[in-house]
């Protein structure tokens, strides 16, 4: 119990990599169980806690969008309710800061390249960040008529 508390104590962490990491030290799914009970009683795991940060800290650290976060979130076996609820947490002014900042600096990196190849590249990759057409589009608009 004392590795498990230890390794919840470095960061936060969710149910679902505690049992990974307790797989992974070869324990039995009884044992598994009770240790993910006991650590949820005394809160060093809490899954509204590594939510936030999760969410937080995948925004403002890796600037990913709502759709990287979400789906990064589906693969650790979160409900869509608690997944809208941390994402929503992420501000509207935060997020379109964030959009706006990447965007330009991508299309500066790309200046050398025509308008609609440069745009093309800027487009897929605000996608691969995660970001919403609809909030990038009009930005990108703006910034690279």
């Amino acid at each position: 119990m004392p590795k498990a508390q230890k390794f919840c104590a470095y960061r936060d962490r969710c149910v679902w990599e505690m049992e990974l990491k307790l797989t992974e030290w070869g324990l039995v799914k009884k044992d598994i169980d009770e240790i993910i009970d006991e650590l949820v009683e005394t809160d060093f795991i809490n899954e509204d806690r590594y939510l936030l940060s999760y969410s937080r800290g995948k925004f403002f650290n890796n600037s990913w969008g709502r759709n990287k976060i979400r789906h990064a979130l589906r693969m650790k076996n979160f409900t869509d309710e608690k997944i809208e609820w941390a994402v929503g947490k992420i501000s509207d002014s935060d997020y379109t800061k964030m959009a706006n900042k990447l965007l330009g600096n991508k299309l500066e990196k790309m200046a050398k390249l025509e308008s609609r190849a440069r745009q093309s590249k800027a487009y897929y990759y605000m996608v691969s960040k995660g970001y919403e057409p609809q909030v990038f589009i009009p930005l990108l608009k703006k910034l690279d008529p």
